[in-house]
């Protein structure tokens, strides 16, 4: 499990992980994407990222979320961006 605390305009680039992960958005709102679409989450949304799809998000404003991996330990891929 991670707890997210995001300033306005932070959050994870493009990566993927080979499990399913689980975001529980606590606070604030966020973009949520992956390589094919967006979407803005907000307080009180689940958000349920299969396992290796690319995906990141970016706070917009402030964010807070649980994440949960599911997996004995966290295993990440960064993905390169067009920035």
């Amino acid at each position: 499990m991670i707890l997210t605390d995001a300033g306005a305009d932070q959050g994870p680039s493009l990566h993927t992980h080979p499990y399913t992960e689980i975001h529980i958005a606590q606070a604030g709102e966020a973009l949520f994407f992956t390589d094919e679409e967006q979407r803005l989450v907000r307080a009180g949304e689940i958000v349920v990222v299969p396992a290796g799809v690319p995906h990141g998000f970016k706070s917009q404003g402030g964010f807070r979320e649980i994440a949960i991996h599911e997996n004995g330990h966290f295993v990440t891929e960064w993905l390169p961006t067009d920035a």
